[in-house]
């Protein structure tokens, strides 16, 4: 056996792995979003004992409504996986999110060799379609094209490769997430009522606010493939104004919800203990440790 026999033959076999393996992969391109898109819930939710795993969408759902059935929290749940799976694999299915993802996550299915490239590519394209049919049985089009049209942004258009237009195309995406959320757990035909417009828009800010506390840990390989965050730009400036935004918003966030004053307190101080990580725990772990208490502290206001 040649040499170019022996690069081509694993990336054939590769559809012919067990069901597992490929089980696996999907996971993998998803892996690193599950804080932030699902998150392990150390308390399920008395609508849906059964399942320990919810999305910060799924939640602010079940929040505006509370005779949500384990079968919608379930359908919830999936839909806003697929449409992460979609997200990610577009994301991370070109030459240049491997450069990145060889440094920052090697373990991810293209950089491990789970998968190729090109094989990527065509998942891709079949998500898209696999998503936006799902969407139409659900009756949330609406929230999967604005999905779907954040990630066309900030994939293809390259509005990922400076700070303010990838936190505003990330704030977008995520309240599209929410959107469809509401929209699949209340069996909506689509309309909204004020206080649903009121959660998206509030966490919309939130987002564009504060979602470079994700560019902290990964600035290794966004300065290697030249994108322009916050991190890479003005580490020192934008840690700090990351923390006053997180204060900021551990202050702003439980007089909006109108919490209760011992939960508004605690709330306050976990939003405080997080904002004061950015400044004075540095490096990737640390930065990693860190997004997570944000991405968990700012799910607890909505339980």
């Amino acid at each position: 056996m040649n040499a170019a026999d022996s690069q081509v033959k694993p990336s054939v076999l590769i559809p012919f792995r067990p069901a597992a393996y490929h089980m696996k992969t999907l996971y993998l391109f998803t892996r690193s979003d599950i804080k932030t898109i699902v998150l392990p819930n150390v308390r399920p939710m008395a609508v849906a004992r059964s399942s320990r795993l919810f999305s910060l969408q799924l939640c602010i759902a079940i929040a505006l409504n509370r005779q949500t059935s384990p079968v919608q929290a379930l359908k919830t749940l999936l839909w806003i996986w697929l449409l992460l799976l979609t997200f990610c694999v577009s994301n991370q299915a070109s030459a240049r999110s491997v450069i990145e993802d060889r440094i920052n996550k090697s373990w991810r299915p293209i950089p491990s060799s789970r998968i190729t490239i090109q094989q990527a590519g065509l998942l891709r394209w079949f998500l898209v379609f696999l998503s936006l049919s799902v969407s139409a049985l659900h009756g949330n089009l609406t929230a999967a094209a604005i999905i779907l049209a954040a990630e066309v942004a900030y994939n293809d258009l390259g509005l990922s490769d400076w700070w303010f237009t990838k936190s505003l195309v990330n704030a977008v995406g995520y309240m599209g997430f929410q959107y469809g959320a509401v929209t699949i757990i209340s069996a909506s035909d689509g309309s909204v009522e004020t206080r649903i417009i009121k959660s998206i828009s509030t966490f919309g800010l939130l987002i564009l606010t504060t979602t470079q506390a994700q560019d902290f840990y990964d600035a290794e390989g966004d300065h290697a493939i030249g994108r322009r965050t916050a991190a890479t730009l003005y580490p020192d400036t934008s840690r700090m104004l990351t923390a006053i935004s997180i204060a900021a918003w551990a202050i702003i966030l439980p007089i909006v919800w109108d919490t209760m004053y011992i939960a508004s307190i605690i709330f306050t101080l976990l939003g405080t203990f997080v904002a004061a990580r950015f400044p004075l725990f540095r490096g990737r772990k640390p930065d990693e440790t860190t997004f997570l208490y944000y991405s968990v502290s700012f799910e607890r206001l909505l339980r």
